[in-house]
């Protein structure tokens, strides 16, 4: 009788031991600051045409772009691919990323990995200068995505070019 308890509990270890549990490390970190606040004050400077710098990081690989915006558009960009390959090109693309990636993160966690979004805002424009968006954790799956965006308003002389 032994015997038989032994292999059914060695049997059992085996096939706990054999499955994947997910360790919970309940982390989901978003830090978005007061968003509503800095959209409004963003729409209320009325800022059409300006000049973004744009420098994206992911894992292994970056890019950068300058991108001109008049009346709220993206008119041009170095290198041209930015526009072409449909990056993100203008301030309220950048709001509606930050709060589309925020829905998702809430829908889509699972408590396996700390997840992190994080932005900053610039003080003068309030526009988002750097977006963090970072996953960790044990399973191989890994993002990470990083942009920091300059605005450059565009002066009179400067629309007309």
């Amino acid at each position: 009788m032994k015997l038989i308890n032994f292999i059914i509990i060695s049997g059992l270890i085996v096939i706990i031991g054999g499955c994947n549990v997910p360790i919970n490390y309940d982390r989901l970190i978003i830090k978005i600051g007061d968003y509503n606040n800095q959209l409004e004050m963003w729409n209320n400077l009325g800022i059409l045409d300006y000049q973004l710098e744009l420098y994206f990081r992911h894992l292994d690989w970056s890019e950068s772009a300058v991108v001109n915006v008049k009346n709220g558009m993206p008119i041009s960009s170095d290198p041209p691919s930015w526009l072409v390959d449909g990056q993100k090109a203008t301030i309220p693309e950048f709001f509606i990323f930050i709060k589309e990636e925020e829905r998702r993160l809430k829908e889509k966690y699972n408590g396996v990995n700390t997840l992190e979004l994080y932005v900053q805002y610039n003080n003068e424009y309030n526009y988002p200068k750097y977006i963090l968006l970072n996953n960790t954790g044990h399973t191989l799956s890994h993002t990470y995505l990083q942009w920091d965006i300059i605005l450059i308003p565009l002066d009179e002389d400067e629309k007309g070019e």
